[in-house]
């Protein structure tokens, strides 16, 4: 089990954007184990994109992009999408701009993030860090 499995299922409470730190934190309260309050740092930020944010925001899981032979396509089309708010067209994947994003990622020196929805809103990123820290029990 990971650790970002206590999220799922989790309510996103709030987003606070720190634009000269290039932050984002984000609180969400957990139903697992007695609703714990925890705290994602996004740090580093390259990119990022929150839509539909509503009311109630339920998590359904926590994605970490990555290139094994299964999720390198997937994580290609997902950075592509956070870099120009669309899906990719035939041949745009080969524009360098984009590659040189890709190769960050390859090399871990970016970490390609999605917090999926179930409901409510979804955040992707690209940033040097992400960490997950409790903050306390309701």
């Amino acid at each position: 089990m990971s650790k970002w499995d206590v999220l799922v299922e989790a309510t996103l409470e709030s987003i606070h954007v720190f634009s000269i730190e290039k932050q984002v934190r984000i609180r969400v309260t957990s139903p697992w184990e007695g609703k714990k309050c925890y705290q994602i740092v996004v740090k580093g930020i390259d990119k990022f994109v929150l839509n539909d944010m509503r009311i109630l925001n339920i998590i359904d899981r926590v994605n970490f992009f990555g290139f094994s032979k299964e999720q390198e396509a997937e994580t290609a089309n997902y950075l592509f999408f956070l870099l120009r708010g669309r899906d990719a067209k035939k041949g745009e994947l080969k524009d360098s701009t984009f590659l040189q994003k890709l190769e960050l990622v390859r090399a871990g020196k970016l970490v390609l993030f999605e917090l999926e929805a179930v409901c409510g809103a979804t955040f992707i990123a690209l940033s040097e860090s992400v960490s997950l820290e409790l903050l306390d029990t309701i």
